[in-house]
This record gives C-alpha cells, structure tokens and sequence, in this order.
C-alpha cells in the first residue's frame, strides 16, 4: 500500500521534473533591443551591413563598421569614452548579435545591444524617419 501511495506521488514529481530538463526555456536577450522602445540619439549606431548597404541607406547619424577595428575607430572619435552602442544589420540576419558580443567582449565595453529586426524594423516603424 506504501509503495503504491510513494508511486503515486512520485511518478508526477519525477515527469514533470523530466520535462522541465527537456525543455529548453528561452529567456529575453537582455542585449536586444526593439525600435520601439528607444531613442536613437541616445546611441553610437553602427550599421553591420555591407558597405554597399549603408551607402545605398541607412539610419541618420549610423556609422559603418563590419569589423572591430572600425568600431574602436567610431568609439574614439566619439564624445563619451563609453558610449551606448546599438549594432544593427538586415532583419534576418544573425550578425549584429554576434558582433554586439564581440564588442562587448574584445573591447570591454558593457552597453552594447543590438537592434531585434535590424534595418528593417526600423524602416517600417518609423516610415523611413528617425526618432530623433
């Protein structure tokens, strides 16, 4: 009878624990941000598309830089030592999340985030103008 009430009781306890393992839980990346919920002056923004891209368009005010010598360069011509860097690229692409995280990495800098959606979140929320 024992047995029967301990299985009873410990078989949920052991699915459910079971489950949670092989469930991989996502948390929000604290390192992404949404246009919607910023203001684009309040960042040093590098553009991580091509060359061709950020010439062809690209948010007001964004510099180019693809590899991390050219944002330490954007970094020392800017005003605060440390500045709050926003890194974006192409809606689907994963780049400026990699390199949001070299930067914070190689150059010791702590905000730096990187725009969820890319260029074209931007774009479509703001009809091609900047919130600035």
């Amino acid at each position: 009878m024992i047995k029967k009430i301990l299985f009873i009781l410990l078989v949920p306890l052991f699915l459910s624990v079971g489950l949670a393992a092989l469930i991989k839980v996502k948390s929000p990346d604290p390192h992404a941000v949404y246009i919607d919920n910023i203001e684009l002056k309040n960042y040093l923004i590098i553009d991580a598309r091509s060359i061709e891209e950020y010439k062809e368009n690209h948010i007001t005010n964004a510099m180019h830089a693809d590899e991390i010598e050219g944002v330490k360069k954007h970094i020392k011509n800017h005003l605060l030592r440390k500045p709050i860097i926003l890194v974006y690229c192409n809606e689907r692409c994963p780049y400026s999340r990699h390199f949001s995280k070299q930067i914070r990495e190689e150059l010791k800098q702590e905000n730096v985030f990187y725009l969820k959606g890319g260029y074209e979140s931007w774009f479509k929320s703001n009809s091609g103008k900047d919130k600035l």
